[in-house]
């Protein structure tokens, strides 16, 4: 397994919103934006499912992506899956930045 730099989680963090703000406001789960992104060509490795979650919290710490899990009082059931979408603050953010 590759040594993820920190470019490369910047990178990674723009490719995923990339993808979210591609579809808004669609919502997916973490598994379906790393494949989208890798087949996208937005990155030029393979990123985990890890390094994909940690960059889509990242995204939602700084209100560009919102995490939608549940009855929105923040409980997520046992083996919920878990569904992330950009925000409008994201969308914008994703314009004004020329490059995937």
């Amino acid at each position: 397994m590759r040594e993820i730099t920190p470019l490369d989680r910047e990178i990674l963090r723009k490719a995923v919103l990339s993808y979210l703000c591609m579809y808004h406001p669609s919502a997916f789960d973490a598994e379906t934006v790393r494949r989208g992104v890798r087949a996208r060509r937005y990155v030029d490795w393979d990123p985990s499912d890890q390094e994909v979650e940690s960059a889509l919290m990242v995204l939602a710490d700084l209100g560009l992506a919102e995490r939608l899990d549940g009855p929105g009082d923040g409980r997520v059931a046992l083996g919920a899956t878990v569904y992330w979408r950009a925000t409008a603050k994201g969308v914008i953010e994703r314009e004004r930045d020329a490059e995937p």
